[in-house]
């Protein structure tokens, strides 16, 4: 076996990536057709106890992403947000360009995050660190923004009147081929 040397660098700054992560891009439109099945079918098993509306700027559907960054994010939303509140569950899902950034936003109108819980959530997104409980699926996706893109872009999360959380990634012009 003969083991190349990887190079690493942020996608950002148009340099190398590391090989394996070939492959580990889709199209903003694919990325929103996997939620929006993944949401279809959680509808059905929550007795549609919720609902989506989506704001999505057509002129971003074909900017590169990374896969599987919005799922966990829904996920969270339906299981800790829309679920404890039983019903009448919405969430509201946008995307769209601000300034050099694609801003994707995943709002919800559950029952939103206890102010300690916040603080540890916001305190692992900030830490090189993953603690066990501490809002593992959204501190594993910002990780894995930072790690692809870079430190200046990840994720936030705020909670008043349900819970919101931001996405900020690079808005790179044109499309990022898939060697």
């Amino acid at each position: 076996i003969r083991w190349g040397t990887a190079r690493y660098q942020t996608v950002a700054d148009g340099g190398w990536i590391c090989p394996a992560a070939i492959g580990t891009l889709v199209p903003l439109r694919k990325e929103l057709e996997n939620t929006r099945i993944y949401l279809e079918l959680q509808e059905l098993r929550y007795n549609n106890c919720f609902c989506v509306e989506w704001d999505i700027e057509e002129t971003i559907l074909d900017i590169h992403v990374i896969k599987i960054i919005l799922q966990p994010i829904v996920e969270n939303a339906i299981q800790h947000g829309i679920k404890p509140l039983g019903k009448d569950g919405l969430i509201h899902i946008s995307a769209k360009p601000q300034g050099s950034f694609l801003q994707i936003s995943i709002r919800d109108n559950g029952v939103g995050i206890p102010a300690e819980r916040l603080s540890a959530i916001q305190n692992a997104l900030q830490s090189d660190m993953i603690k066990q409980n501490e809002g593992i699926g959204i501190v594993n996706v910002h990780q894995r923004i930072q790690l692809f893109y870079g430190k200046e872009y990840g994720v936030s999360i705020s909670s008043e009147n349900g819970t919101c959380v931001t996405m900020n990634l690079p808005l790179l012009k044109g499309s990022i081929s898939q060697q």
